[in-house]
Formats: C-alpha cells, structure tokens, sequence
C-alpha cells in the first residue's frame, strides 16, 4: 500500500464499469478510480488496486462512470432570462425578444445558481461567453472549483471595439479568451483581430456560425426579415454582403482552424461540413437550444462521418430549458439517424470540448493527474446504446 501524510483526503470509488474516454483506453469493468487532493491518483480494475492505498471506497453499485462533463457553450451571464424569451417562434422572434429584456447588470446570484446546478450534474469544465458583463463573469470564473475558458465576446460594425478588453494587453490568466459573436454582427476586420489574438496567445478563437437561415439569407443575398430587422440596426444602412455562405465566408476571412470552435452550425452542407474536416474546426452543436428557437436541425450525422470533432453545449437559459448536458447528450441520442455508441456520444461532452476549449490538460478524461471530477451515465442511455 501506499502511505500518505494525508489518507483522509484520498477517496477510492468503485463502479461496475469506467469509460475512461482516453485514447488508447478500453473500458474497465469491475474499475475504481482512486481520488486525492483534487485530483485522479490511479484508474483500473478493482481487484488489481483496490490495495494501492488505505482510503475508504464507496462503491457506486451497477454505474457506469465517465469523466466530469464539459459544457462547451454557454450563456451565463444571461442566466437571469430564463423563460423569458419567445419559444418556438424562430430565431427573428427571439432576438426581438430578447433585446427588450435587461442584458446588462445580471444578479449574480442567478448566475452562481446556474453553476451549481451545472457542478451537480458532474460538470468539470465550461466555455462561457460574456458580451455584457466581463468584469463580473471574470470574477465568477476565477472563483469556481473547475477549469473554465472565458470569451470576451466583441460585437458590432463601429470602429472602436466594444469590448476593447481584452484584446489591448496579454490575458491575465490562463482561462481567457475571446469570441466574435457572428459573422453578421461583428465588423470584418474585428473579427481577423480577435482571431489573430487568439493565435497569438495560443488560446481557442470561438463564434456562432450558421445558425439559422436568415444568417445565411443575409450573408449571400442581403435580403430577408432579419436582414432587415438588423440593417441601421446592428450593422450601417451602407453593408454590402459578402455574397457567401457562413461556413465560406469565415474560411475567406481566415476564422477557421484547429482552435477554432464554431457553434451550431445548423445549416451548412456537405462541402461546407468537408471544408470544416478539413480545416480541422471544431463544432459545437446546441440541439436544444435550436429546438427552443425553432431554427433547425444541425447535421450531426454528417459533421460525425467527415470527421469534425462535435462538442456539446446547453448555450444559455435565455435559448433553452436548463443547462443539463445529459439532458442534451439523450435529445441528440434520441434524434440521430444511423448508429451512435454510448462511447462516441459521452466524447462529444468531456474528451472533444476539452480539446476545444484547450482543457485537455487537465480534464476530459479519467487519468492520473487530471482533475477528480466524474459523472454517471443516465440509466436510460445505458439501457439503450451500445458501448
């Protein structure tokens, strides 16, 4: 056995199954998982290390146990709107519903309420985005158990950025970063200058990307309800559009690579889902969130078959039901069309977002070292999909 200064801190758990969601790494039957000082000290069968220390174990009875979940998109700093916006109505109705809504000031106790109904379901990571309360949302993220990405979000067409922070000094601490919020609310030549932020501080580039199709009405032709709603608006009366699709647009900007996450992606084609292969793009889908909206279904089962990586993400109260990542993972499970394994689908909320979030040092997988956070597998989607 091994002796430690501090035994009560080390913690064993025992399951009848661990998916670690390591490459290289089968699922363990029978597995432990051996925990210490905030952190996985050994993973394996139960009776191969059940004796590697002198800890109590809980056993966890017929689970299967998966790494803490990271919630790749989310809205938290507008956590105070929930069901407070326009449900099913589609994306137009629902942006103007949301800007009658107070989108600044947020009561932070709606927000630390969000977080701790996320840290209860086994969250051990988020992306987050703040477009309206940075400083606050800084302070929140700096205060919370887990390892976070904050993206300053930068929007609009004016000519000085709103926000300019971060973007005039290097990033304070290691969990920021920042977004454009899309390709047709955020100036051109800010959104090269975020990227290139990003690149330079080696930190993941994040923007909402064809997620509905007055997005793509609007970019191609600069004709529909919604680009009429944002013209002299959002953007000057005098906008020109590119006369692209979202997916082409953003590659002609030079926004899409390895540490870029695009999130929704709902109407995209299959050029455009290859271009995103082989960019190596991350993509984030939000099903519920686009249920909520009523703006369409993401093609998962292509993006899937090309090879893009897919992560998860509840986006925010003001756009969905709550923020329960197996509540999404079991509504994509229950839509997809062909085969999907348990495995792949508990890939898309803990070992794909961490990647691309740039976590995947520390969370995202059952491994020594990495952060002591796990999750168990919902009855129903273990009784329904194949490992």
């Amino acid at each position: 056995m091994k002796s430690l200064d501090t035994p009560s801190r080390i913690l064993g758990y025992r399951v009848r199954t661990i998916l670690p969601c390591a490459h290289g790494c089968s699922p363990v039957d029978n597995g432990l998982l051996w925990t210490g000082n905030g952190q996985i000290l050994s993973i394996g069968s139960y009776n191969q290390i059940k004796n590697e220390f002198s800890a109590p174990i809980h056993d966890l009875g017929e689970e299967t146990m998966v790494p803490g979940l990271i919630n790749a998109h989310t809205h938290l700093e507008l956590s105070h709107l929930h069901q407070r916006t326009p449900q099913g109505r589609g994306f137009l109705p629902w942006v103007q519903g949301l800007i009658k809504l107070p989108l600044k000031n947020p009561d932070p106790e709606y927000i630390r309420q969000a977080i701790s109904f996320m840290l209860a379901q086994g969250v051990a990571g988020l992306g987050d985005i703040s477009g309206h309360s940075q400083k606050l949302m800084h302070h929140i993220h700096g205060q919370l158990p887990i390892p976070t990405r904050l993206f300053i979000e930068f929007l609009g067409f004016r000519s000085q950025p709103h926000p300019s922070w971060p973007l005039n000094d290097a990033p304070d601490t290691e969990r920021l970063s920042a977004s454009g919020h899309a390709l047709y609310s955020t100036r051109p030549e800010l959104l090269q200058e975020v990227k290139n932020w990003t690149n330079l501080y080696q930190r993941p580039f994040c923007m909402h990307l064809a997620e509905h199709a007055g997005e793509v009405d609007l970019l191609t032709t600069g004709r529909g309800d919604f680009a009429d709603f944002l013209r002299g608006r959002l953007f000057p009366s005098s906008y020109k559009p590119p006369g692209q699709s979202p997916v082409a647009y953003a590659h002609h900007l030079g926004l899409l690579d390895e540490k870029t996450l695009a999130v929704h992606c709902v109407h995209i084609n299959e050029q455009e889902i290859n271009l995103l292969a082989q960019k190596m793009v991350h993509v984030c889908l939000c099903p519920r969130s686009n249920a909520y909206i009523n703006c369409g279904r993401p093609p998962a089962e292509s993006l899937q078959a090309a090879g893009v990586p897919i992560s998860l993400g509840t986006d925010g109260l003001s756009s969905n039901f709550d923020l329960n990542l197996w509540h999404e993972a079991s509504y994509l499970a229950g839509i997809w069309q062909g085969n999907l394994s348990l495995t792949e689908l508990i890939a898309m909320i803990t070992l794909n977002p961490a990647q691309a979030l740039g976590l995947g040092r520390v969370a995202g997988s059952l491994q020594p070292g990495k952060i002591d956070r796990f999750s168990l597998v919902p009855k129903d989607l273990q009784a329904s999909m194949p490992v």
